[in-house]
């Protein structure tokens, strides 16, 4: 139960994520969608806090 548990934890966190680059940045590239979906729950974790600060969806993936 605990592995299916922190998987439908991690596609929820990625959903959101890619709820909230949409809404800021527009349409996602391929390229997007597939970091997305390959990322690890403390990559999604620490974009999730990037997109609030980012002013471009590069700055999301790679902070300064």
């Amino acid at each position: 139960m605990t592995g299916m548990f922190q998987r439908g934890r991690m596609e929820g966190e990625r959903k959101l994520l890619e709820r909230q680059l949409r809404r800021k940045f527009g349409t996602l590239s391929s390229v997007v969608d597939a970091r997305l979906s390959k990322a690890s729950a403390t990559d999604l974790e620490a974009w999730g806090d990037n997109v609030l600060d980012a002013d471009s969806i590069d700055e999301v993936f790679n902070p300064h």
